[in-house]
Order: structure tokens, then C-alpha cells, then sequence
């Protein structure tokens, strides 16, 4: 059956369904977007539904009509999308935007099917899931977490019953070294490492050079978005002076693992090998962009003194609330069984939030072999 965009929302099964699914709908802009039926561009011989941001720049979604599903049941949606000039920007404290993709209403920001961007002829787009709710709807996103520019179009949308397929991971989507190795999962990048502290960070930094390059290139922006190389020049500058030879043996000696195993497997940055000053750098950026204001609230030596403002200064006028971190601690008869309960919001612009998808499994061959994930949130 088709919807009255002709042909850009089909929901075919191929197993008998309730005639529900089967009903067609519009596609309903949500957002910042509009949606016609273009009959210029067409794929075989059909017309397509143009996306546009309403102005001249906003995120955009198309969702279909509602259609009824068998929670545990595996689906596949697919489709055709076209791009044509879309350029992607994100919306500092949002999620990291994404291009032209499709995916379910019932689904988190992060998974979707691949995003195209760019100039992209007709390509097929899909993704399976298994739904978690008996009613949902089809989306087609664009800049969905930002914004967008430029023009995409979409067409020949289906929803279909899959066989649950064989278990995830499969032996092609597993990247191992020696005892280490990573795979996707959902939209994260499953991580585990294990041995002593360089062997577990040489691990880390060979399965994912790819990552490490951008997180860097990431951070560089942060500190300096119109000269990356001299932001990052000067990271590594304060990196090194500060912070470097304040930490543990232990955690030093896995950040050098990282950096050599990053470099050995080709992970480079402005040209060179990346080495254990990125690293740190790397991993204290957020010290390193607060970095002003905790120097100005550091003692100086002057504390004490009763240096105290003149009598004419206004101790009222109002300050601009500034943005803070919150942290919450709970333990023994704060708690319902005495353990201890711990939670921290971090506000700061998400510009790196896109490297902050990995699930980091950990073990330690000489501490009992014990293991523990570090899953950011």
C-alpha cells in the first residue's frame, strides 16, 4: 500500500502481520523541516519526498503513521535516500548530529541506519532491530542532535519481520589482538583489553587508532576551533607541564601502552606519530579547558590578609550563573541497604561526546582476574 507521497512509506511483511501495520500514512514533519513530494527526482520511475530545513538551517525528521509491532519480535526497516549539498553541524550541548538516516521512533539518537551526507546518489539504507513496544513509527532523520543544510530525499521505505539471525558478534564483526578485541554493538564499540598496565594499554591503542585520531582531532577544536595544530600545540604544552608527572605509575604506564600501540598501528596526528603527551593531553581536557577559572579560584598566598573591597563596591550586584557540574554521594543509612550510591552530571559543550561510545572491559590478570566495565553515559 502506498501513502499519498507516493511510494515513500511502504510497510510490506513478509510474514503475516495485523492489518494494522499495513495501513498507510503520510510522512509528518517534526522539527524544523519540510517535506513535499517531488516528482523531479525519482528512482524507478517513482517520486521521491524532498526534506529541507524549514529555514535556512534546523534538524529534521519524517515519521511515518503509527504501526503496531510484537514486542521481541526482530524488524528491518530499509529504504532509498539522496543527498545533495547536506553539510551537518551540531548544537553544542546535543547529541553529536548525524546525517540523512532512518530508524524508529522508539530508538535512541545513536542508533540508526548508516547516515549519508554530502552529494550521495540513491543508496539503500537499512537497519534491524527488535522492538521493545507493541506500537511505533518509522523516522527519517537529518541532522537529527544538530542541524542541517542542503536538500535530501527519500523513498520506497519498508518495515519487514527478520529472522532473529545468527548471535551477535559474529566471527567477521570481531577485531582481535592477542587476548583483546572489540566489536560493535548498537551504536557503541565494545572494548576488552586485559594484562598488566602498558600490555592492556598497548591493547587499546592498537584496536582503536581510528578513534584516538579523532578524539584528538576533537579535543583540538575544543581548545581552539579555528587552528587545531595550535590548539592542540598548546594542550600538549600544558599537558606535559602540568598534569603528566602527576600521575600514578600504574595509570602512567597504561597511557604510554596506549600511545605506543596507537602509533604502532599507524595512528597519527598533524603528521606525527601520536605519543604519551597526546595522550594525557587526551585524557585531561576537560582540566586543561578549566584550567583558567580553577587558577583563579586557587589560593595565592594572600588569603588572610583583610584585603576586603572599598566601602563603595556594590556586593549585590548579580553575578551571571555560570554552568556547573553536579555530584550526588549516598551511603550507609542513606541508603536502603548500606551501599554506597554515587551520581555526577558533567555540563560542558558535547563536542567529543561522538568518541564517548565505548563500553571498556577490563581485567587484570594479577589482581585475582576480576573485571569491571567503564560504560560513559
Amino acid at each position: 500500500m502506498i501513502s499519498p507521497y507516493k511510494s515513500c512509506l511502504v510497510l510490506a511483511l513478509a510474514l503475516p502481520l495485523p492489518a494494522a501495520l499495513l495501513a498507510p500514512g503520510p510522512w509528518t514533519p517534526v522539527g524544523g523541516t519540510t517535506a513535499v513530494s517531488d516528482s523531479k527526482v525519482t528512482r524507478g520511475g517513482r517520486s521521491s519526498t524532498r526534506i529541507e530545513p524549514s529555514s535556512t538551517f534546523g534538524q529534521g525528521t519524517l515519521r511515518s503513521a503509527r504501526v503496531k509491532l510484537s514486542v521481541g519480535k526482530h524488524y528491518e526497516i530499509s529504504g532509498w535516500l539522496r543527498t545533495e549539498g547536506v553539510t551537518i553541524e551540531d548544537a553544542n550541548r546535543t547529541a553529536v548530529a548525524t546525517g540523512a538516516s532512518l530508524s524508529m521512533s522508539s530508538l535512541p539518537w545513536d542508533v540508526h541506519s548508516e547516515s549519508l551526507a554530502g552529494n550521495r546518489e540513491w543508496t539503500r539504507l537499512s537497519l534491524r532491530f527488535r522492538a521493545t513496544r507493541s506500537e511505533d513509527a518509522i523516522e527519517v532523520r537529518v541532522g537529527a542532535g544538530g542541524g542541517f543544510h542542503g536538500k535530501a530525499w527519500v523513498e520506497g521505505v519498508s518495515l519487514d519481520e527478520a529472522a532473529p539471525g545468527e548471535a551477535w558478534p559474529t566471527r567477521l564483526a570481531v577485531q582481535s589482538f592477542g587476548p583483546a578485541y572489540r566489536f560493535p554493538k548498537a551504536g557503541w564499540i565494545q572494548l576488552h583489553i586485559e594484562g598488566q598496565p602498558y600490555e592492556r594499554g598497548f591493547q587499546h591503542g592498537y584496536l582503536m587508532p581510528d578513534e584516538i585520531e579523532g578524539y584528538i582531532d576533537r579535543c583540538a577544536a575544543q581548545i581552539y576551533p579555528k587552528d587545531r595544530a595550535l590548539g592542540w600545540q598548546q594542550a600538549r604544552a600544558i599537558a606535559d607541564a602540568v598534569f603528566l608527572r602527576g600521575f600514578d605509575a600504574e595509570i602512567l604506564a597504561e597511557m604510554k601502552g596506549i600511545a605506543d600501540g596507537a602509533a604502532a598501528a599507524g595512528g597519527k596526528y598533524q603528521g606525527r606519530k601520536i605519543d604519551l603527551v597526546d595522550i594525557v593531553a587526551a585524557n585531561t581536557i576537560t582540566e586543561i579547558d578549566l584550567l583558567a577559572p580553577a587558577a583563579h579560584a586557587a589560593p595565592t598566598g594572600l588569603e588572610g590578609l583583610g584585603l576586603t573591597p572599598p566601602a563603595y563596591f556594590d556586593a549585590n550586584k548579580p553575578v551571571p550563573p555560570g554552568e556547573r557540574c553536579s555530584a550526588f554521594a549516598a551511603t550507609g543509612k542513606a541508603t536502603r541497604n548500606g551501599r554506597m550510591v554515587i551520581a555526577h552530571t558533567t555540563f560542558w559543550p558535547l563536542t567529543l561526546a561522538e568518541q564517548t561510545n565505548i563500553m571498556l572491559d577490563i581485567k587484570w590478570r594479577w589482581a585475582r582476574g576480576h573485571s569491571f566495565g567503564l560504560v560513559p553515559r
